[in-house]
């Protein structure tokens, strides 16, 4: 019986034939010389440093130590430093009406110590937006007895701008005299603890003018 062969077969064979055919005829057009193909080239990478273990198996060496995160709570340092602007802005300006009535200048007196109760009123709000904090919860006191105390002062030094009542200049006097040896001190000291746990406003070393 005659041998069949079937025609994929052939196929399959002369394919390398075809192959090398059509690889020959460029080389020979382009005088012999093909284009040579690299291999891509894998990317460079540092190796981590190692230590020896046990029976000198290499080991990944330790990691240096996330920093601690803040003390306080999320949003607190973000809500103080809004509020201690407020309280800076206030003390220069308790300090600054003092200053316009002794120079004769009762109109920016009486203007001076209007923006300063506007002042305390923003630190207030500022203030209850404050989170609870453990270690803040002195600030937080001294600073009500300060915007108490400068409250205050914007109402005798109103009296006596705006109603000519003389006993109110000397309670203003006193007033300021008190915040700058006993309220705006106490405030400070606090500020200083603050400052040592870590709290700081960009731009702003936190200190307090003194009346």
């Amino acid at each position: 019986m005659p041998t069949v062969t079937h025609l994929p077969a052939l196929r399959r064979a002369a394919l390398p034939a075809l192959l090398a055919l059509s690889v020959a005829l460029p080389l020979a057009c382009s005088g012999g010389q093909g284009p040579t193909l690299t291999p891509p080239s894998l990317p460079e990478t540092s190796p981590l440093p190692t230590t020896s273990g046990p029976a000198g198996t290499p080991t990944i060496a330790p990691r240096s130590p996330t920093p601690g995160a803040a003390p306080w709570p999320d949003g607190w340092d973000l809500a103080f430093c809004p509020l201690f602007e407020e309280v800076v802005i206030a003390q220069e300006l308790a300090r600054d009406v003092g200053r316009a009535y002794d120079e004769d200048d009762r109109d920016d007196a009486t203007a001076l110590a209007h923006e300063l109760g506007t002042t305390v009123e923003r630190a207030r709000e500022q203030l209850a937006l404050l989170p609870d904090w453990t270690d803040a919860a002195g600030f937080e006191e001294q600073l009500v007895v300060l915007l108490e105390q400068d409250e205050r002062l914007v109402t005798y030094w109103l009296r006596h701008l705006e109603e000519d009542r003389e006993p109110a200049l000397g309670r203003a006097r006193d007033i300021a005299a008190a915040l700058r040896e006993t309220y705006v001190p106490a405030v400070q000291s606090e500020l200083v603890e603050l400052a040592d746990r870590g709290v700081v406003c960009p731009g702003q070393e936190l200190t307090l003018e003194t009346p």
